[in-house]
């Protein structure tokens, strides 16, 4: 029987497919990472010590050089870039990371407050003594750790306190978080499931032969493409990339593609303001309930001076963008007309 230590538990247990391809791996090749023990307790490598268990295998291990407040950075960074985990189960691991700094964050500010005070800081705690500045800056460094807004981890505390159930559904990945708090809130018809975009059918080839232009990607003909990959600068986002491969980082509900993350438009896994350019043609067989929420993350992961480009039969608005340039072209590979919007990223307001 082993010892673990509690930031083994911050990130969520394996899903069935990872875990019985890692056990493959270590079937065939043995266990070429060790597990990880600080102070006897395993930091690191639960579920390869499981299947060194299950398969007769003697485990080998090394210990962790360092103090207790490293082992968060450590295990986080042997994680998170294993681990494909969704904006909701970022958001549930940036709770647990929350409550875990949270006890270094008060240590720190009250020595802080030892240092700046001529006197002993007295029992009954002054009024610049703020339990939720504690709260507030454990809570953002948390997301910085994981990659996620404060926001989200602020709305999976909420969701967890309101409905426990949901909470533990999207900290497994079986639902996104802001589909549970729409549930959480009884407003199920106001968020209807995306419909994963289809794969196009081949055009007849007297409409192949007429539009020779277009390239193998169903969303745009080769002109248009150009037209955005000459207005794409700096680090950039494809949002719906389908089987284009414009973008340093590419998204998909359906991945068709090697390389291409699988997420949901409406809830993104990128921290605010990620991307230079952030791009998109989203699915067109959506209701109108689903059209402000896509486009709003679009201008979340978007930095201040960044442009967005988005490609569908209406034009989207907010608040936090101005428009730069926009064309409406007939597609004769699809029978109907698009609109082509560009936006440029302005600050808050």
């Amino acid at each position: 029987m082993y010892n673990y230590h509690r930031v083994a538990d911050l990130f969520p247990p394996m899903n069935a497919e990872d875990f019985e391809r890692l056990k493959h791996d270590i079937c065939a090749h043995g266990l070429r990472e060790p597990v990880v023990r600080y102070q006897g307790a395993v930091v690191d490598g639960r579920h390869r010590l499981q299947i060194c268990e299950e398969l007769g295998i003697e485990p080998h291990f090394k210990d962790f050089h360092g103090d207790e407040s490293d082992l968060l950075p450590f295990v986080i960074s042997m994680n998170l870039a294993r681990r494909h985990l969704t904006v909701g189960q970022r958001a549930a691991l940036g709770a647990k990371v929350e409550a875990y700094l949270s006890r270094f964050t008060k240590a720190r500010q009250l020595a802080g407050l030892k240092r700046s005070a001529a006197q002993t800081v007295p029992a009954n705690l002054p009024e610049r003594w703020n339990e939720e500045d504690f709260e507030g800056e454990a809570r953002e460094e948390a997301g910085r750790r994981v990659h996620v807004s404060g926001r989200s981890i602020s709305d999976y505390k909420a969701l967890e306190a309101q409905a426990p159930e949901l909470a533990a559904e999207v900290a497994r990945g079986g639902l996104t978080l802001y589909r549970g708090r729409t549930l959480a809130n009884g407003h199920v018809n106001d968020e209807p499931e995306l419909t994963p975009p289809l794969a196009p059918e081949p055009p007849p080839p007297r409409l192949l032969k007429k539009n020779a232009m277009l390239t193998a990607s169903w969303i745009w003909p080769e002109p248009v493409e150009a037209l955005v990959k000459s207005r794409m600068r700096g680090y950039s986002l494809n949002v719906c990339s389908g089987a284009c491969d414009l973008g340093d980082v590419r998204v998909d509900l359906n991945p068709r593609k090697p390389g291409v993350i699988k997420a949901d438009m409406r809830d993104l896994p990128f921290p605010d303001e990620s991307f230079e350019t952030v791009i998109s043609d989203p699915p067109w067989r959506v209701n109108w309930f689903d059209r402000w929420r896509p486009f709003f993350e679009l201008v979340r992961v978007c930095k201040v001076g960044g442009q967005i480009i988005f490609n569908s039969y209406y034009v989207p608005w907010s608040k936090q963008v101005k428009m730069t340039e926009l064309y409406v072209r007939q597609d004769e590979r699809f029978a109907n007309a698009s609109i082509l919007s560009m936006f440029e990223r302005v600050a808050n307001r």
